[in-house]
């Protein structure tokens, strides 16, 4: 298989979700299982809008042996504070980035993206919102 065949962009998408109610609110990426990505290769497609004034938006990766107890990843070996992805101004305020995974979450076999709301009261839908998809590529030996 060549390598542009083993690119998987925009896999398992979230479905816009809403932040609702005092901070912190979550919006949790769908489980990826990691033997299906190669090493070094997996981001995640976060699209965030914050409009509720002073409503933050951070972004962080999370890892697990069985799919069910989720740890947060460090972003970076210093182990430093994730930064807002979008701040609320009363306005809305959106963006869209790639969010590498950390190296901490290819030693694990489930990884996960979540958005999380900190400061402010997510508004719901059409207001405060967060959707994740994956990119990746499969490893050489991995059959469709």
């Amino acid at each position: 298989m060549a390598l542009n065949e083993r690119i998987q962009p925009n896999q398992q998408p979230k479905a816009t979700t809403a932040f609702t109610g005092a901070a912190p609110q979550s919006v949790t990426g769908n489980t990826v299982v990691m033997n299906k990505v190669e090493n070094g290769t997996l981001s995640a497609e976060v699209v965030a809008l914050a409009t509720t004034n002073t409503l933050t938006v951070t972004v962080k990766w999370q890892a697990s042996d069985d799919g069910a107890t989720f740890v947060d990843c460090a972003s970076s070996p210093q182990n430093a504070a994730n930064v807002a992805l979008v701040t609320g101004t009363g306005a809305a305020v959106t963006d869209t980035r790639i969010i590498p995974a950390p190296a901490g979450v290819y030693g694990k076999r489930y990884a996960r993206c979540v958005a999380v709301s900190g400061t402010g009261v997510g508004a719901g839908l059409g207001q405060d919102e967060a959707s994740i998809s994956y990119n990746y590529r499969l490893p050489p030996h991995f059959m469709l």
